[in-house]
């Protein structure tokens, strides 16, 4: 008979999701973490302050890849060690918190520095707002993948794989990069061939036995699809400086790169067909291990 499993203290359960929360920020922490130079800035300089997120227009995607990574990681190192974290509260707070402190850390690191202005308080507005949106998606995730249905956990997961996909091309190709090799150019570009392999697999974790779980499978291949053509779109017209001082033409000119990226089969199709494969695959074999498993059983019971 197996010893019950003596579950984590509230300090270790902490420090579990605060070292999860700081895997996420890996692919900054090694560039040095300085902040990305900013055309509202102060003062003329090349040497920009220390900064725990890369606080940019030009950098939304990868900052929310940072967030929404470290809160999925600390989701699932919650769902595998379940019998060890009953309560998962205290690791939950361990990730909100560095990522509330390196958002805060942020802020005043930036505020600090902006020139005072309009202009720079919009601007300002605009990253932070997106900043902390990514920081409620990342809980969001997290929460769906600790929850037991394993088709939330699903959507989870594919929030997290999507977030995955610049994470990991910052982590090949890392911020500040001047001149990539073909070697990082041809792994940052293999990337969305794992992002996809990753849904496809998490659908055929969760399954298609109930129409909860077709609607997680769904709704995973819409994530993997749409939100980064979404997130894309945003980002190229916020880092779009003609446009800067006119929302409506800002707003206009994202409307026409989500439409123009979403006719790109590459940037559609394909995903969806790698994902719908490794799916359907997953699916099979795991019915045909389930049949398996009682006819050997019934064989050496005889």
């Amino acid at each position: 008979m197996n010893a019950p499993v003596k579950p984590l203290g509230a300090a270790w359960r902490f420090a579990l999701g605060a070292l999860a929360a700081v895997v996420g920020l890996v692919p900054w922490l090694i560039t040095g973490m300085h902040l990305p130079l900013q055309n509202l800035w102060a003062t003329p300089t090349l040497e920009m302050p220390v900064a725990l997120l890369p606080f940019s227009q030009y950098e939304l995607m990868q900052t929310a890849a940072l967030l929404v990574v470290g809160a999925v990681t600390c989701g699932l190192v919650i769902r595998t060690m379940r019998g060890r974290m009953p309560r998962p509260g205290a690791a939950i707070a361990g990730t909100a918190t560095v990522q509330l402190v390196a958002l805060a850390q942020t802020a005043i690191v930036v505020l600090r520095g902006l020139q005072p202005g309009r202009e720079a308080t919009l601007y300002f507005a605009a990253v932070f707002t997106w900043s902390a949106l990514s920081f409620v998606v990342g809980l969001l995730a997290l929460w769906l993948i600790v929850r037991k249905p394993r088709a939330g956990a699903t959507i989870g997961v594919a929030i997290g794989a999507v977030a995955l996909g610049p994470w990991l091309q910052a982590l090949i190709v890392p911020f500040g990069t001047i001149t990539p090799s073909p070697l990082q150019l041809w792994a940052a570009g293999a990337v969305g061939w794992a992002v996809a392999v990753l849904v496809g697999a998490a659908i055929a974790w969760c399954g298609l036995g109930s129409p909860g779980r077709i609607a997680a499978g769904i709704g995973s291949l819409l994530i993997l699809v749409l939100v980064p053509i979404t997130v894309r779109a945003v980002a190229s017209a916020a880092s779009t400086r003609v446009y800067a001082r006119d929302p409506a033409r800002m707003i206009e000119f994202a409307q026409t790169v989500f439409t123009t990226e979403l006719g790109i089969p590459s940037l559609t199709v394909q995903p969806l067909l790698v994902a719908v494969a490794v799916a359907a695959i997953g699916v099979v074999a795991r019915r045909s291990a389930r049949e398996i498993s009682p006819a050997a059983a019934g064989g050496a019971a005889s």
